[in-house]
């Protein structure tokens, strides 16, 4: 016989304990309280206390309609409360058939209102030992033909005409001493690996890898696709700086053989601004490369032949 249904009176407590299952107690207690009244206080509306080995603390089996599993409504302190130790996640969908969004948070038509400032997911967290410390870690493996593997998309967009005057898709910042604490960068010691970066952009692979003819590799993808007119400044990629001199723009270093060129215009960018043809003294098919200096036009020349 089964037990179908628990009905609990409002304002009072029904316990189930000790629960044994082959002469083993496995739940000391299994306590409902399912209303409390005003000025009233309980520490649990649904306590589990498990003494021996149980497979599932809470079991949900859906053999009907079932809209929501779980459904936490009103206003309180923690939605989830998680402590203790987890052998492998604190969360695990290791069981879950994606066909659609794992977590949730609105839709495109019907966002949820933001109104925090500290973030939808804010995690603060310390360490003060010398290992590896990863703060968000996604691992993705594509191994099908054709699988196009995106672990991380951002999409940051405005609508309005009110409008904005910042939208930024990603902010990485790397700040020593935030708060006016001590802080300190040690040398690399040998290791190129080390040093203090906001964004650390690398593609790498084994030697048994190959890339086929007519492909393209690169760590860094930057591609303006603005189709409005742009009334103010538009860059590929923005520079700019504070504090201490910067020793320079860009710094180059390397492990093998260097760069088989310092700029590559292809077929369809070697006859494009901000490439530029003039003849100059000592080259021919001379082309330059076209500069602006405060409003002042300028060109920084390319000989074809020395």
């Amino acid at each position: 016989m089964g037990l179908g249904m628990i009905y609990i009176r409002e304002g009072s407590d029904f316990s189930l304990g000790p629960i044994y299952h082959n002469g083993t107690s496995i739940f000391s207690q299994l306590t409902f309280t399912p209303a409390v009244e005003t000025g009233e206080t309980a520490t649990n509306g649904l306590l589990i206390d498990v003494d021996g080995t149980v497979t599932n603390g809470l079991y949900i089996d859906n053999d009907g309609t079932m809209t929501t599993g779980i459904k936490i409504d009103g206003a309180m302190t923690d939605g989830i409360s998680m402590s203790g130790a987890f052998a492998t996640h604190a969360i695990n969908f290791d069981s879950v058939t994606l066909s659609t969004t794992l977590i949730g948070a609105g839709s495109y038509s019907s966002p949820i209102d933001q109104s925090c400032t500290t973030g939808l997911v804010d995690f603060a967290s310390t360490s003060d030992d010398d290992a590896f410390r990863i703060g968000l870690g996604i691992y993705m493996k594509g191994t099908g033909s054709g699988t196009k593997v995106f672990p991380l998309c951002v999409q940051a967009e405005y609508n309005g005409t009110a409008g904005t005057d910042r939208i930024q898709a990603a902010q990485l910042i790397t700040y020593f001493g935030s708060a006016g604490e001590a802080a300190k960068l040690k040398t690399l010691d040998g290791d190129p690996t080390a040093g203090a970066y906001s964004l650390w952009a690398k593609i790498t692979s084994n030697v048994n890898a190959v890339f086929d003819s007519g492909c393209r590799a690169a760590p860094i993808w930057v591609d303006n696709q603005i189709n409005a007119v742009v009334s103010g400044e538009e860059y590929g990629i923005f520079f700019s700086c504070g504090g201490s001199k910067v020793d320079a723009v860009m710094g180059f270093e390397t492990t093998s053989s260097g760069w088989s060129n310092f700029l590559y215009f292809d077929e369809t960018a070697y006859d494009q601004d901000p490439v530029g043809s003039a003849t100059i003294s000592g080259g021919t098919n001379d082309k330059y490369l076209k500069v602006d200096i405060n409003g002042t036009a300028y060109g920084i020349p390319l000989y074809h032949s020395w």
